[in-house]
């Protein structure tokens, strides 16, 4: 019984070790840019991407424009961010931040968060992408239930 219980607690986080490489970093993973060009820098290479769409574990990242950091491979997205977390929680705002060594989202200026059939507005949004825990700030209100924006 309880052989049974740790092989389906094992395959249901299958994904978070799927995702990771053996840094144990969460890798940002470009899915399509209209255009992008390079810049090398001390610390490495900055890739800046136009009407951009990038995954980090399976989480969308839907943008203006962004700069991916080849070296940090942190990510920030400007202009129309929508981050799709899933089917049930999406978020947008002005400006996404990745930060790949402390592994979560933050989203800021103008949030909206689409949580089932509820909206909140906030200024200020963060997710972990480690223990799926997201926060919105003190100053969030509920818009609406059960109605799209």
């Amino acid at each position: 019984m309880y052989r049974f219980l740790l092989i389906i607690f094992l395959l249901t986080n299958l994904p978070l070790a799927y995702t990771q490489n053996a840094t144990g970093k969460y890798l940002p993973d470009i899915v399509s840019a209209v255009s992008y060009s390079k810049t090398l820098t001390d610390s490495g290479m900055i890739l800046k991407l136009l009407d951009a769409v990038i995954t980090i574990n399976k989480h969308k990242i839907h943008c203006d424009s962004a700069l991916l950091n080849d070296d940090t491979k942190n990510v920030n997205a400007m202009g129309n961010v929508m981050l799709i977390i899933s089917d049930t929680l999406q978020a947008q705002g002005d400006i996404l931040i990745y930060n790949a060594d402390k592994k979560y989202i933050s989203i800021s200026g103008n949030v909206t968060v689409k949580r089932s059939s509820k909206i909140y507005v906030s200024q200020y949004f963060t997710y972990n992408v480690l223990n799926r825990m997201a926060r919105l700030s003190t100053d969030a209100t509920l818009k609406s239930a059960g109605q799209t924006p």
